[in-house]
């Protein structure tokens, strides 16, 4: 198998995994399929693509036609997660059937874990605190309206909205909704026979689930997503409470029993999510170099340490050869031993300008040295104002910056912008992101091209 065949079968066989592995997130209440999407860097192009089929489908919407949508990529995830879903309710299935409450309260110990990891990650907790409150309020409260047949058609058919619409949100699980409403096992169920009469009615209300979803979500992700995201949180882990509760009131099963089994959830998610980022992005990878053997320059893809070494003397003019446009070239002279820092961007694989600031040293002891100064400007926890950094050149852009839609900076705000940085050889790389999942995976991005090319021509 030659490079240009691999070169064309390596992206599909990625997406194929992503969708299996999302599929699986689909199935277990508490693993967000839209986190895993959001992980792998292609969350915003397959929510671009579905906007784009809905629109030119029903001829209703504003296009976007800063992008083009990808609908290969968009076939082969779905694909794997018809896949996934297929092969593994079977088995989700069986538990429910045979150990439906050691399954519940390992499911609910792992939703507990996963919900507590998601809002450790909000910012502003104190400011926030009074929406999860209100999502607690509302998801204990809720245990006490009247209940309906989970073979109820509106219950169906309410299950496909809420459930699929709120599986393409990042830190919402599908999975957990339907736990929540009573209907969980009746769907497993349902796939494991191939009920056509529930499946459609499902698949209906899926559909108006995830069409709503789309067309909310940019307006979600760009004013109200840490508010949205802690009022569902909340609301799920006030319903884990009422249900826990219900369990102790009715009898169901003993303090201890319960206890058991929340425990082995809570262990099962602390190691999910230390090895979430392995799973989903370097085991598939690592899979397919397996399966297709060596020789599959892919293998670079796989995410770098954040300090490594390199033979390979980086300097500016290496990156403007990949895309990357100087903005600012910075005064180094109480930068110690740097040869020279840069501020600029790149575009992502969306087309969409990203920022990045690059500091040369003149060898990789000299740019390890100076992780402390880089520390101080990365994370959540990063210091934005001028007077209290090290290295004050060029502090200002080291802040949020809000763009129109012609891509011109606004004015910069209290927020830190660089969210995680890569040490290799003598070149140190910020780079921005929502969080730091897509800041690492930009970070690679850029390195990733800039090795390419250098190696290519040295």
């Amino acid at each position: 198998m030659n490079r240009i065949q691999l070169n064309k079968i390596v992206p599909k066989l990625k997406d194929l995994l992503l969708g299996i592995v999302v599929g699986l997130a689909v199935l277990i209440p508490g693993i967000s399929g839209g986190t895993i999407l959001f992980l792998s860097n292609k969350y915003r192009k397959i929510i671009f693509t579905i906007h784009h089929a809905y629109s030119t489908l029903f001829r209703f919407g504003k296009k976007d036609n800063l992008d083009k949508p990808d609908y290969v990529m968009l076939v082969y995830v779905s694909l794997g997660i018809l896949i996934s879903v297929l092969s593994f309710s079977r088995l989700m299935g069986i538990l429910m059937d045979n150990y439906i409450y050691e399954t519940q309260f390992i499911l609910f110990g792992l939703i507990f874990v996963y919900s507590a990891d998601l809002l450790s990650k909000i910012k502003n907790k104190l400011n926030n605190s009074i929406f999860l409150i209100i999502g607690i309020l509302i998801g204990f409260f809720i245990l006490f309206m009247p209940s309906i047949s989970n073979s109820n058609i509106i219950s169906i058919f309410l299950s496909g909205i809420l459930s699929v619409g709120s599986m393409i949100l990042p830190g919402l699980s599908g999975g957990s909704i339907l736990l929540i409403i009573g209907t969980y096992e009746t769907t497993i169920n349902a796939i494991n026979t191939l009920d056509i009469f529930y499946l459609t009615i499902f698949g209906l209300g899926g559909i108006i689930g995830l069409t709503f979803a789309i067309y909310v979500l940019k307006i979600i992700l760009e004013r109200f997503l840490n508010k949205f995201i802690i009022v569902a949180t909340g609301f799920i882990l006030g319903s884990l409470l009422g249900l826990v509760a219900d369990n102790l009131l009715s009898q169901t099963s003993s303090i201890g029993f319960i206890s058991i089994f929340l425990f082995l959830g809570i262990l099962v998610g602390v190691i999910l999510i230390g090895t979430t980022k392995y799973i989903l992005i370097k085991f598939p990878l690592f899979l397919i170099v397996l399966i297709l053997g060596c020789g599959t320059t892919d293998e670079q893809n796989i995410l770098i340490p954040q300090i490594s070494n390199s033979d390979i003397h980086l300097r500016s003019e290496d990156f403007t050869k990949v895309g990357f446009k100087i903005v600012k070239t910075y005064d180094i002279s109480e930068l110690e031993n740097a040869e020279e820092a840069v501020f600029g961007w790149m575009k992502d694989e969306f087309k969409n300008p990203r920022d990045y600031e690059l500091r040369f040293y003149d060898n990789h002891n000299n740019a390890v040295h100076s992780e402390n100064i880089i520390e101080e400007i990365v994370g959540e926890n990063a210091k934005v104002a001028t007077n209290q950094v090290t290295w004050k050149e060029g502090q200002s852009d080291r802040r949020v910056n809000r763009r129109s839609g012609t891509g011109h900076r606004g004015p910069g705000s209290g927020k830190a912008k660089y969210q995680y940085y890569l040490i290799h050889g003598n070149a140190v790389i910020l780079c921005e992101g929502l969080n730091e999942e897509e800041a690492i995976i930009l970070c690679n991005l850029i390195i990733d091209k800039t090795q390419l090319v250098k190696l290519q021509q040295d």
